[in-house]
């Protein structure tokens, strides 16, 4: 009765992720589509952008490119390397694996559609910057490894204080490492929301291709 209970909740847990995978593939293509076609949601690119221009102040600046740079391939490496031995240590495979396929497959995501789709970047940037926009893969790659990082460590924690603060603050860092993004002026609305999807999906389906092949 037990495993069969378990394994229940097993096919219920995977079938939640392939729903994730799904709505997030179809979210995903929904925005790449009108990107490429009809260009409905660059309307909101621009007017999101002519608010952001009206709101930048030598103030606020510095600030969002001290949080930029914790989304930069450096410190994202480093931070992937530091809690990568931390999950061998523990020996817990299962999640390092997940880890390292998905940021693998993240950053040849990101990097793979950047080259096809060839978005041009918004003009008048505070930093500079190369290659190409859609999507943006700090909005990619930051919310594969914070969301892996919850998923990991959250399990462990008892207090539902320290884990409602643990999930609010890996939303916040998300939040304000994509809107960093807007702000400095590096990514138009669509590319970090592409980014944020694309992230998403690719946890949830290599979560899912784990479990579905684990031994």
């Amino acid at each position: 009765m037990y495993k069969m209970k378990k394994r229940g909740k097993t096919v219920i847990k995977k079938n939640i992720l392939i729903l994730i995978s799904i709505i997030c593939l179809i979210l995903f293509l929904i925005i790449l589509i009108d990107i490429l076609t009809t260009k409905q949601i660059t309307k909101l690119d621009y007017l999101i952008y002519k608010a952001i221009l009206n709101i930048q102040t030598p103030i606020i600046t510095p600030f969002f490119i001290v949080i930029t740079f914790f989304g930069n391939t450096i410190p994202l490496i480093i931070l992937t390397i530091i809690f990568s031995a931390f999950l061998l240590i523990k020996r817990k495979y299962f999640h390092l694996t997940f880890l390292i396929l998905s940021m693998c497959l993240g950053t040849i995501s990101e990097l793979s559609i950047k080259a096809l789709i060839h978005r041009l970047r918004p003009e008048n940037s505070l930093i500079e910057i190369t290659r190409f926009s859609f999507p943006s893969g700090h909005a990619t790659m930051t919310t594969i490894f914070l969301t892996i990082f919850l998923y990991s460590t959250i399990k462990n924690i008892k207090s539902k204080k320290v884990k409602t603060a643990l999930v609010i603050t890996t939303i916040l860092i998300i939040f304000l490492i994509s809107l960093s993004r807007i702000y400095l002026g590096v990514h138009w609305f669509s590319d970090v929301l592409g980014g944020i999807i694309l992230g998403i999906l690719i946890n949830s389906f290599i979560l899912f291709l784990i479990k579905r092949y684990k031994k």
